[in-house]
C-alpha cells in the first residue's frame, strides 16, 4: 500500500518538471480497440463457480478485446500526462460481470516533432468492477511502449503493447470454505490499435 502513494508522487514531481521544461504542448486523444489477455482466466473461474452452483459449465462468455479512451497532454519537451478508460471488458449469460480499467499516466515521446515517433508510459491503474462474485479491487501498476504514426496530420494512428498489474478479487465457490477468493489480474498483457485525434 506504501508503493501506491510514493508512485503518484513521483508522477507528480516528474509532471512538475515537464511544466518547467515545456514552453508549450497539446492535447491528443487516442481511441481504439484493447485485447486484454486477462479475461479469459476471469471467465475460467465464473464457469467454475457455476458449475461448483449446479449450472451448466458454458454459461458464460467473455470479450477479450474492449474500448479504450486514453487522452493525454503532450509538452515540447517530449514529456506527457494522461488518463485512461478502458478496454471496457464483460461477461453475461447466466451471470454478469463488467470491468472498466481507469488509469493515470505518464509518458514520453522521443521525437515530439517527428511525424513517426516511438513513446513509453508508466503509470497506477484501478478496476471499477461489479458484477456476480467480484468481491475487491486493487490497485497496480501499468507499463507500455507504443509508436504513433501521421502525428503532424488532423487524424493518426498507433499501437502500443503494455502490462497492467492491477487486480480483482472474486468468490471461489470451488472450495468447502464459502469465503475463499481467488485473485485475478483482469487486464495483465495488453496490444492496442487506436486513431490519434
Amino acid at each position: 500500500m506504501k508503493r501506491i502513494p510514493l508512485a503518484i508522487m513521483v508522477l507528480c514531481v516528474l509532471c512538475l518538471i515537464g511544466f518547467g521544461h515545456a514552453a508549450a504542448g497539446e492535447w491528443r486523444i487516442p481511441v481504439g480497440l484493447t485485447y486484454v489477455s486477462g479475461i479469459g482466466d476471469i471467465v475460467d473461474q465464473y464457469e467454475d463457480n457455476l458449475q461448483a452452483d449446479g449450472f451448466l459449465t458454458e454459461s458464460a462468455d467473455g470479450i477479450p478485446v474492449g474500448i479504450s479512451l486514453q487522452p493525454y497532454y503532450s509538452f515540447d519537451s517530449g514529456l506527457g500526462i494522461g488518463v485512461g478508460l478502458g478496454p471496457t471488458m464483460l461477461i453475461y449469460g447466466d451471470v454478469d460481470f463488467f470491468n472498466l480499467p481507469v488509469n493515470l499516466s505518464l509518458r514520453y515521446t522521443f521525437m515530439p516533432r517527428a511525424n513517426t515517433s516511438v513513446y513509453l508510459r508508466a503509470g497506477v491503474s484501478h478496476n471499477l468492477a461489479s458484477g456476480d462474485y467480484v468481491e475487491d479491487t486493487q490497485v497496480g501498476f501499468i507499463g507500455a511502449a507504443g509508436v504513433e504514426f501521421m502525428r503532424q496530420k488532423a487524424v493518426g494512428f498507433g499501437m502500443e503493447i503494455g502490462y497492467d498489474s492491477s487486480t480483482i478479487e472474486l468468490e471461489d465457490r470451488t472450495t468447502a470454505d464459502p469465503n475463499d477468493t481467488k485473485e485475478f489480474e483482469p487486464v495483465g498483457f495488453t496490444v492496442s490499435i487506436f486513431a490519434v485525434f
